[in-house]
């Protein structure tokens, strides 16, 4: 096989078909996310298509960009055509490599609010139901001086994360 190259060509949205065998699926709030981006941010992740105009990757963008009335889109095209094997084993892989959440990062350099008005709670459905989650935690003081320093602080932290709390002394 030849070495597979890719460019950006536009191409009439209309004339574009849908891979047959495309297992992706998306929720209308994952379509109502993908929308909120798009209209803010553009279409940065471009679809990409096989010589034939069948759509290997970017099927829910585009279905998206038609239902707003877009007519033509930037795709990325193949120097070849593609095997029907290799049409298969790309989208699978362009589907399943999303990798995961490092939630270390989500829950101490990002605000929960921001996270949950960008998209889906990346700490699952499970984040927004505390009757679910419902952690409990000890916090442990030298001295009663120590934890009233603290106190204010994490009184804070409680009401940003909705949370209950209680303070024993």
């Amino acid at each position: 096989m030849s070495d597979l190259t890719w460019h950006i060509e536009t191409r009439t949205i209309t004339d574009l078909t849908e891979y047959h065998k495309n297992p992706r699926k998306i929720t209308k709030a994952q379509y109502d996310h993908l929308k909120a981006n798009i209209e803010k941010f553009g279409l940065i992740d471009k679809p990409f298509i096989n010589t034939d105009n069948t759509i290997i990757g970017g099927h829910q963008r585009l279905r998206l960009l038609r239902s707003l009335g877009n007519e033509q889109v930037e795709v990325y095209v193949p120097n070849r055509s593609l095997t029907e094997k290799e049409v298969e084993e790309l989208n699978y892989r362009h589907n399943e490599n999303r990798g995961d959440w490092d939630f270390d990062i989500l829950a101490n350099q990002y605000d929960h609010f921001d996270l949950l008005q960008w998209g889906e709670d990346p700490l699952g459905p499970e984040a927004k139901d505390p009757a679910k989650t419902n952690p409990k935690v000890i916090f442990e003081f030298a001295s009663e001086s120590d934890m009233e320093e603290q106190a204010t602080l994490i009184e804070e932290a409680a009401l940003t994360w909705n949370a209950k709390m209680k303070i024993k002394k």
